[in-house]
């Protein structure tokens, strides 16, 4: 597909959507991606660090636990809101398909997850897999490093653990969640989300709405 849009390329659909975006399922856009926006701001001030190259925290001695638990309850958040986008999305969708394309292979969450046409869904073939396992798993594939930084600080980095991830666990088949991304990518996990959303989640969004604009009756 020619589109520069990215939405559209990770759908594979060259057509315009049958009608205007509602009113409830544009605010249910609006909500969710203001979740998101909030939760990933809520990571970036966390960090002491550069989320992007650098993605460090401190914590007190006395409270080390305090601000790892922390730190996990937001990222979870964050990657459940991601989740929930993308379920409303292939929930909403086949509302503004023709016929012709409404097949599985468009609208169903489990193809969306699967499929590497994209950066987009790539990317979220990882992020499904960290949800996994902070929703359903043990965090086994999070590791937060701790290293002591003076007399009173400790600094770590929350990077991700494969064999947690893949073989510490109580799910199955997490490996499917590494098909697409290199482990490079994956070190750091805040500076994979951080990647994602100010790069990828965000251009996805703007251009899938950008498509719903396009309606004309």
């Amino acid at each position: 597909m020619s589109s520069s849009n990215l939405f559209q390329q990770t759908i594979d659909i060259s057509c315009e959507p049958t009608q205007a975006l509602q009113g409830d399922d544009r605010d249910a856009f609006d909500t969710i991606v203001s979740i998101a926006d909030l939760n990933f701001a809520t990571i970036r001030n966390f960090v002491d660090g550069q989320i992007s190259s650098d993605p460090h925290f401190f914590s007190e001695r006395q409270n080390t636990s305090v601000k790892i638990n922390t730190l996990l309850t937001i990222v979870h958040n964050y990657l459940a809101t991601i989740y929930s986008y993308n379920e409303n999305l292939c929930e909403v969708l086949p509302d503004y398909l023709p016929d012709s394309v409404r097949t599985p292979r468009t609208t169903d969450f489990a193809c969306l997850r699967r499929q590497s046409r994209t950066q987009y869904t790539k990317q979220f073939n990882f992020i499904l897999g960290l949800r996994t396992d902070a929703q359903h798993g043990t965090f086994s594939g999070f590791n937060v490093t701790n290293e002591p930084w003076d007399a009173n600080q400790r600094k770590h980095h929350l990077k991700f653990d494969q064999h947690g991830f893949v073989n510490a666990t109580r799910l199955n088949d997490m490996s499917q969640h590494l098909q697409h991304t290199n482990s490079r990518e994956r070190e750091y996990i805040l500076s994979f989300l951080a990647g994602f959303h100010t790069n990828t989640f965000q251009v996805f969004h703007d251009d899938l709405m950008n498509w719903f604009d396009q309606y004309s009756p």
